[in-house]
């Protein structure tokens, strides 16, 4: 499901806090970067907000379990391309081949143990719904 949520109205601020309060009650197990390798990935892809978390949203689905729940939102760099964090939530055989495998399909990927989902849930309202217009449920 592919939503967009407009935070620049009256109250950025709080709808920030209610994502970090609402993602920081799930049970999440990875966190995840992905940066796009222009070598790897055709640059339509990255250099809009909603292409990024789809193309990859779709991946990822394919290949976890549907019995799992996935949250990826964009986040745009200072030259205008995005990249995707993301919240995996759900059973992961192996992360360093998750891992590996977003390395070989999109270039720079970090997989890792979530330690405190209140981190991750505010690292993510902070850097990233900051400018969130679009994201990736699943």
């Amino acid at each position: 499901m592919r939503q967009g949520l407009e935070t620049s109205g009256p109250e950025p601020a709080l709808v920030r806090q209610a994502w970090a309060e609402w993602l920081g009650t799930l049970p999440w197990n990875l966190f995840l970067t992905i940066t796009f390798d222009a070598k790897k990935v055709n640059p339509a892809i990255y250099r809009h907000p909603d292409r990024p978390v789809h193309y990859v949203g779709k991946w990822l689905r394919a290949r976890l379990s549907p019995y799992s729940r996935l949250f990826l939102a964009s986040e745009a760099h200072l030259a205008g391309n995005y990249h995707v964090h993301g919240l995996y939530s759900g059973s992961c055989n192996s992360t360093y081949k998750l891992w590996r495998d977003l390395y070989l399909k999109y270039g720079l990927s970090r997989v890792e143990v979530v330690k405190s989902r209140q981190d991750v849930a505010s690292y993510l309202t902070k850097y990233v719904a900051k400018a969130l217009t679009y994201y990736y449920i699943w």
